[in-house]
């Protein structure tokens, strides 16, 4: 497999990988249960979309899955993704037919301490299927949180696995397909995207353009944004970081909402109240695409006393998928789900 140039300017890649296809646009998003399904020979097709009307030009418009001024229902454990083994991060295709997870089970043939597995299911709800381990991904050391283009092309994901060009603890590495019924080359490291520290993927803009991370290069864990299309470095999103750590960056396919984890004191505690060490889920919103998130606040309906962190929200913003040890199966941290009301 060969790579073009003008795809290694894109990504940065590191020089101990290669991909076998172009990049393809990123997306997370704000949304419901739609999209396209997942990786290997039974991935085919595209995102699905929401049922359609007619707006007042005559036009076709999806309709509104939910109303999302609405708050998220209760949380509820997503039980065909769960096992008792710990599942600690998720995303979806955009069709929400396909989940790609990190777990640390070993009963499926994994090869480190944690693998990313793949499951389908026949539409956007339901139980999905068997877990398999993602074909040629995975390693002997930690390999987690998987973050998917929409087109399915392009993955990224963290690891700990020895760098040979110069990256050191976990990073974020990057592999591409040239189709989404292939399998995905070789992954290499995502330049510009990695630190001396822990790095991680947390979600991709809808046009495929930016990369949310964070790293605990500083500080603490802080909350980063990698523009793909230079080779400039990841910089900080300034308003979403504080002196405690915040991470798992998810934002919504219109650019204009993400959701994060922090472990700051809530509203309305004191300043030099004992110390945090579990995550809570905030958002936050801006007026366009680009520009500076403001009023930031908990979302109280999906946290708990126990860490809580978003990993996927659909393109419709109806759905989040989230991450937390809150109890159930002996209080291991596996994969939770919560819909706003539909209309």
């Amino acid at each position: 497999m060969f790579l073009s140039a003008g795809l290694t300017a894109v990504l940065g890649l590191g020089a101990c990988g290669s991909v076998s296809s172009n990049a393809g646009t990123g997306g997370s998003g704000s949304g419901g249960s739609t999209g396209s399904g997942g990786a290997g020979p039974t991935d085919a097709g595209t995102g699905g979309a929401t049922d359609a009307r007619v707006d007042s030009s005559g036009n076709d418009a999806p309709a509104a899955a939910c109303d999302l001024t609405k708050p998220f229902g209760t949380p509820a454990l997503v039980t065909s993704l769960n096992t008792g083994f710990i599942e600690i991060d998720v995303w979806l295709t955009d069709d929400s037919r396909t989940a790609y997870v990190a777990s640390t089970r070993t009963d499926l043939g994994g090869l480190g301490s944690y693998d990313i597995y793949v499951a389908s299911r026949a539409g956007a709800t339901g139980d999905f299927g068997a877990m398999t381990p993602l074909a040629g991904i995975n390693s002997a050391n930690a390999d987690r949180r998987p973050v998917l283009s929409p087109d399915r092309l392009t993955l990224f994901f963290s690891s700990n696995r020895p760098a040979g060009d110069g990256g050191t603890g976990t990073n974020i590495w990057v592999v591409t397909r040239p189709n989404a019924l292939a399998d995905f080359g070789t992954p290499g490291l995502l330049s510009g995207a990695n630190s001396a520290a822990t790095d991680f993927p947390d979600s991709v803009s809808a046009d495929g353009k930016m990369l949310y991370l964070d790293s605990a290069v500083g500080a603490s864990r802080d909350i980063y944004v990698r523009d793909l299309t230079t080779t400039n470095p990841a910089t900080p999103v300034t308003e979403l970081n504080s002196t405690s750590s915040d991470a798992f960056a998810v934002i919504s396919s219109d650019g204009r909402t993400v959701y994060f984890a922090t472990s700051r004191p809530l509203p309305g505690t004191a300043a030099d109240a004992a110390v945090k060490t579990d995550f809570d889920v905030w958002v936050a919103h801006r007026a366009a695409a680009t520009g500076t998130f403001s009023n930031l606040a908990p979302v109280p309906e999906l946290n708990t006393t126990s860490e809580d962190a978003p990993n996927w929200l659909s393109p419709d913003g109806c759905t989040i998928y989230l991450s937390s040890d809150r109890t159930a199966l002996a209080g291991n941290r596996h994969i939770w789900a919560a819909s706003k009301p539909a209309n």
